[in-house]
């Protein structure tokens, strides 16, 4: 197996341009075109001559998609800098992250890139890892993703899916009774943490990520009834912490919230803008829908279980 370097491409890239840089009896070549599928630990690229490519995961060098494009292992490396966990450790590319909660992101392993060692080893650190600090282990990656079958025989199952979405940034009219903080106040970290329980509580560390990030709140009768938090890091900015009271949805409030996130990302000179939605959350898929958001690629998490074992 060669010396890996940033493999920087995924089953989740299906129909992106790509170049894949692998050997050939021993010696460096590349295939640039479009992937176009993925079997069994093999990527199918399509030339531009319509010649079909086939790459073995094992053989590659570096991978990575085609600019403007971004790939999925991109988005999703970059989502770590804005939405940061208490403690992180690198298993080669992959990111070891602890928060001591139970919220999802900042407490599971990213797969991204190539392990340090071999995937199987790698995991047997993951789940050793995790298990000393008391937390069920946990791992999430692009879907479907290259370490899937491992994953499978390693005793993880799967469990919640989601999508990564993205729109164009355009300027926007804003709402002036929209509140826009630079830094986090208390009675914002309080509504955040009321509406995502005890056990998901996010800590001031991981909402202070980021190169900028803004706090959008919406008060009625000098309570907080919605909020919104943006963030950002080179040339990417996440949305997070869009949330509506129930007792005043359907008035239009979480299109105003976005709008203003839209204007803020424009005034940093972003092209797009990044959130990410549980595929089930149906009323969640139908509102960004409406605001023109489109599906990057999904991801999924998966819980290690003993009795899989």
């Amino acid at each position: 197996m060669p010396a890996l370097g940033r493999i920087f491409v995924t089953p989740a890239d299906l129909g992106r341009k790509v170049s894949l840089r692998h050997l050939v009896a021993g010696a460096p070549t590349d295939a640039l075109g479009t992937l176009v599928d993925w079997q069994r630990g093999i990527y199918f690229v399509e030339t531009k001559n319509k010649v079909i490519k086939e790459v073995p995961f094992e053989n590659l060098i570096a991978a990575k998609v085609v600019p403007p494009e971004v790939s999925a292992a991109w988005v999703q490396s970059q989502a770590l800098k804005v939405w940061r966990a208490n403690e992180t450790q690198n298993l080669g590319d992959w990111v070891l992250q602890s928060s001591g909660n139970e919220a999802a992101r900042v407490n599971s392993c990213l797969l991204v890139g190539s392990p340090k060692t071999s995937a199987e080893d790698s995991l047997k650190e993951v789940i050793t890892w995790y298990q000393s600090r008391g937390l069920t282990p946990l791992a999430h990656l692009s879907s479907p993703g290259v370490f899937d079958s491992i994953l499978e025989k390693m005793g993880f199952e799967k469990t919640r899916l989601i999508d990564f979405l993205y729109k164009e940034v355009i300027p926007q009219k804003v709402e002036t009774n929209i509140k826009i903080d630079s830094a986090l106040t208390k009675e914002w970290l309080a509504a955040v943490n009321q509406n995502n329980g005890a056990s998901r509580s996010v800590e001031p560390f991981t909402l202070e990520s980021g190169d900028w990030v803004r706090f959008l709140s919406l008060e009625s009768k000098g309570e907080i009834i919605a909020t919104a938090r943006t963030s950002g890091v080179e040339d990417f900015a996440l949305v997070t912490n869009l949330f509506v009271n129930e007792s005043h949805r359907g008035q239009g409030i979480a299109q105003s919230l976005m709008k203003s996130v839209e204007q803020i990302a424009f005034e940093f000179n972003m092209k797009h803008i990044w959130l990410q939605v549980l595929h089930t959350n149906e009323v969640a898929q139908k509102l960004y829908q409406k605001l023109k958001f489109h599906q990057h690629h999904q991801y999924q998490y998966w819980a290690y279980s003993q009795s899989r074992v």
